[in-house]
């Protein structure tokens, strides 16, 4: 069950990123005020529900996940009971949101005959949802995924066993090992289905295998393999660019300007820094000067330099030039799409460890309440890996 932010563009307004959940829950006394004020407002009940099931895809502790999804699917079915159709402020629609609440009590819930219930609660919300709009197709994929369920329960719970009785630093090692195989599990498959694709697929598949690589090569350690992954993810963006097609093209310059970029960093050789610089610099220019880009350079421009402090903070994680001794800087962390450049700005700006200066990275990694709020996010998604579509700027022209 992979989720494409291009294909679940409601999912990204789900994921870690920005606020932190003490800051989500604070806005909760809004509704809260608003609902006792109007005991019909359904929209502010669909935007509480909201906040509650961000939080619990944030929190670290699995008890208070269960209990503030709980909580989240009370707030929605309030919502729903008052207006089948009802909708928060962001437009995320309550059935929706719902659907999404029971999968992932579905994923946590340790006793098989309880989360059989939550699953054909799942199915039901899924069923409504694509009532309430019947245009979006992120509920048919759900619905699609159905087959899957069971093994993906069985890996989280899996996971779940696996962090049992560890301190928060075998947690963070732990989550990490799983983070890094998720993600190459996900490179593996994307690969296997460019290398099987038609002339009509293979393009948008690459720009996916793009994303997936850089995401890879971000939670590389050793410089020669990240390297290596940085320019097969250039490689798959080059083939993909086609300005017959404005979706892909605007993708996979945004792509290539992220990856390029990212080779900046890691390349030690100046000659190479240089060129690097300069094609990152070209693509995002092509992006800015299409018809889709004018006028929104300022936010390319910000999410590009929150990758840039991303790759700041990769940097100093590496190896040193001859890949051996000790990294210069902690470990990688885990990253999902939602981090980064990978999200839109609107929904998530920056990430985890990223305040008002920058990305993920936070010039050396981000850490300890915000750092636990990421990994939460890991443990709560379980057999799902996120990864980077880009495509805000398409989403958004496209609404």
């Amino acid at each position: 069950f992979v989720l494409e932010p291009h294909r679940r563009p409601s999912l990204e307004k789900m994921m870690p990123g920005g606020p932190s959940p003490d800051d989500i829950l604070a806005t909760c006394e809004v509704f809260r005020q608003k609902t006792s004020i109007n005991v019909r407002d359904d929209a502010s009940f669909a935007d509480w529900g909201f906040r509650l099931f961000q939080v619990a895809i944030m929190h670290e502790d699995q008890n208070k996940k269960a209990n503030l999804l709980k909580e989240s699917i009370e707030k929605l079915d309030k919502a729903i009971k008052i207006n089948s159709c009802a909708k928060g402020e962001d437009g995320a629609y309550a059935q929706h949101v719902m659907a999404h609440a029971w999968f992932f009590s579905f994923m946590l819930e340790k006793d098989d005959t309880t989360a059989e219930a939550h699953l054909n609660k799942m199915k039901r919300a899924i069923r409504q949802g694509m009532i309430v709009d019947s245009t979006n197709g992120e509920m048919e994929q759900l619905e699609a995924s159905l087959g899957t369920v069971y093994e993906q329960r069985k890996q989280a719970q899996e996971q779940l066993a696996r962090l049992e009785g560890k301190s928060e630093e075998e947690k963070r090692a732990e989550l990490m090992k799983m983070s890094i195989d998720m993600h190459n599990q996900a490179l593996m498959q994307k690969r296997q289905e460019v290398a099987m694709a038609g002339p009509v697929q293979r393009k948008p598949l690459l720009i996916e295998l793009a994303g997936i690589l850089l995401e890879c090569a971000l939670l590389q350690t050793k410089r020669k393999e990240g390297i290596s992954l940085l320019k097969e993810a250039a490689d798959a963006g080059k083939e993909a660019t086609d300005p017959r097609e404005p979706e892909l093209y605007l993708r996979s310059l945004f792509l290539q300007t992220l990856i390029y970029s990212a080779l900046s960093y890691a390349e030690l050789d100046r000659g190479a820094v240089a060129t690097h610089q300069k094609a990152s610099q070209e693509c995002f220019e092509k992006l800015c000067s299409s018809p889709e880009g004018q006028g929104a350079r300022a936010e390319l421009e910000g999410q590009r330099m929150q990758m840039v402090e991303r790759y700041k903070g990769w940097k100093a994680q590496m190896l040193d030039p001859t890949d051996g001794g000790k990294p210069t800087g902690k470990a990688p962390e885990p990253s999902t799409a939602s981090r980064g450049a990978a999200a839109p700005p609107s929904t998530a700006p920056a990430g985890p460890g990223a305040g008002a200066g920058g990305g993920s990275a936070g010039g050396g990694g981000g850490g300890g309440k915000e750092e636990n709020d990421v990994l939460g996010f890991v443990v709560l998604a379980g057999g799902l890996l996120v990864v980077g579509g880009l495509v805000w700027l398409y989403s958004r022209r496209k609404e």
